[in-house]
């Protein structure tokens, strides 16, 4: 999460890192990407088993953010979508 909000899609920096610095978020992303994949086959694998049962999605609609999002780029781009 800290670095999704400090660095990647969260709140984008444009800092520029060093060759270091870089090395350690990519060792970072590295161990994060096995450690959740082995979290997902495990989740994979009891879904699969019965044991444990992923709820269902049931709400459809858009938060009262998103739909604010949306109206404050609808002057802007709103006149390209029919």
């Amino acid at each position: 999460m800290a670095l999704r909000n400090e660095i990647d899609v969260g709140h984008v920096s444009l800092a520029l890192l060093t060759r270091r610095q870089l090395g350690i978020i990519h060792a970072y992303t590295d161990a994060a990407e096995g450690a959740f994949r082995e979290m997902l086959d495990r989740v994979l694998d009891a879904v699969a088993a019965g044991v444990w049962k992923i709820e269902e999605f049931n709400d459809p609609k858009p938060s009262s953010t998103v739909l604010g999002i949306v109206e404050r780029l609808s002057p802007h781009f709103g006149h390209e979508v029919a």
